[in-house]
């Protein structure tokens, strides 16, 4: 759901940037207010479909995917459960990336907390004392997460947080903006014009795991081991992607693209800076780290072998910074073409390692590692590419339409 959390930032980051201007031209703004009842509308609509399609074809899901035949049924009865919280997770990272275009990380951080404090709690009931077992622990979460989606909605278009986004009056003396099928759909393209990123990351991820399942016991485990510190620091590294996407979305409105363009090399900037820092304090610890996780030798060994490439892999993450930039530029088409890019060499590193007998984890996890290679060095031709094609001057339109890539 990362994409649509994304796609929100940015949307509503050039919605508040318009309420400035029209606000400073003697207008009335309300274009975040509009803005947020229209995405809150669609995206809501997408999330009853997911519930309702993981409902339909849960078994065909976990087919598809892998599971072995004797664990389908259960596994296809815990989707069953998970997928009725699809709309509450869309919410939740919808109104967050919301709140971080407002430069508000306070709000999503409590409805992470919240989430986290109840699940926490109604886990070892539904599991141990309702004895639901493994549903009960998808029945928790679920509701953990609709807990947490109410709170943010009931903070954003009730509470305090209705002055981030909505003219003062609304909803007591004046009514909530009305659904804009416009709106809707400038909203609706650009989801899809940053979910391709998502999508290919994730058939990245799932084709490397599916080939180091293969590799045996030990470096299975490694393998997953070691992906899950990769999706931590991915995940920490993520907060790059959202300021500079804000950042650049904003200033692209207010200041022109010349702005927008050195808000993202100074975010670029800083992030060659933390990835470098966090990959080499990663680094050092690794023995500590791996052996918090295992006791298991033969595991923490594999590990070992394939970590300096995965650090190696780290210290490239500072590239979220100019995707997040490039999409706040109006440019989520030229991302999305890179990142295939970026599969196609590590699907390309992982043939040609299995053709010639040399598939190993480290074979892997240098597939991942030229795989980031591309990205980093694609969108570094293409920021290069976009600055000298783009006036400095120009300016995002007043209709909220992004920014055309010439």
């Amino acid at each position: 759901m990362h994409g649509i959390g994304t796609a929100t930032t940015r949307s509503v980051a050039i919605a508040l940037e318009r309420d400035v201007i029209d606000k400073k031209r003697g207008g009335k703004g309300g274009f975040a207010g509009s803005t947020m009842v229209n995405v809150m509308s669609v995206t809501t609509a997408f999330g009853l479909a997911c519930t309702a399609f993981l409902l339909l074809f849960s078994a065909q899901v976990v087919n598809f995917i892998g599971c072995s035949p004797e664990i389908v049924g259960i596994a296809a009865e815990y989707m069953r459960w998970r997928a009725i919280g699809v709309p509450a997770v869309i919410i939740i990272d919808v109104i967050a990336g919301a709140c971080q275009s407002a430069r508000d990380a306070k709000t999503p951080a409590a409805g992470i907390l919240l989430a986290g404090v109840l699940n926490l709690i109604i886990d070892p009931v539904l599991i141990f004392t309702v004895g639901m077992g493994f549903n009960g622990a998808a029945l928790a979460t679920v509701i953990a997460q609709y807990a947490s989606a109410i709170m943010l909605t009931w903070f954003t278009f009730k509470g305090r947080g209705m002055k981030n986004f909505f003219e003062e009056g609304v909803g007591v003396t004046t009514p909530f903006p009305s659904f804009d099928a416009g709106v809707a759909w400038a909203y609706a393209k650009e989801v899809f014009s940053v979910l391709g990123r998502v999508l290919n990351l994730v058939a990245v991820w799932f084709y490397t795991g599916a080939v180091a399942s293969g590799l045996g016991v030990s470096e299975g485990a490694a393998h997953v081991l070691i992906f899950q510190i990769c999706c931590v620091l991915s995940i920490g590294s993520g907060a790059l992607c959202t300021v500079a996407n804000t950042l650049t979305a904003r200033l692209s409105v207010s200041h022109g693209d010349g702005a927008a363009r050195e808000a993202g090399n100074v975010v670029a900037s800083f992030g060659v800076v933390t990835s470098t820092i966090f990959s080499a304090f990663f680094y050092l610890l690794r023995v500590q780290i791996l052996g918090a996780f295992t006791s298991d030798v033969a595991v923490v060994d594999a590990a070992l072998a394939a970590y300096p490439i995965l650090m190696a892999s780290v210290m490239m993450y500072w590239y979220k910074a100019l995707e997040g930039a490039l999409i706040g530029r109006g440019d989520a088409g030229a991302v999305n073409w890179i990142f295939l890019g970026g599969a196609a060499a590590c699907w390309g590193s992982l043939k040609y390692a299995i053709a010639n007998g040399a598939l190993s984890l480290k074979a892997v996890w240098m597939s991942i590692f030229y795989y980031y290679l591309v990205i980093v060095g694609s969108m570094c031709v293409r920021w290069v590419w976009l600055n000298k094609i783009r006036d400095p001057r120009e300016k995002n339109a007043d209709d909220g339409e992004p920014i055309p890539a010439h």
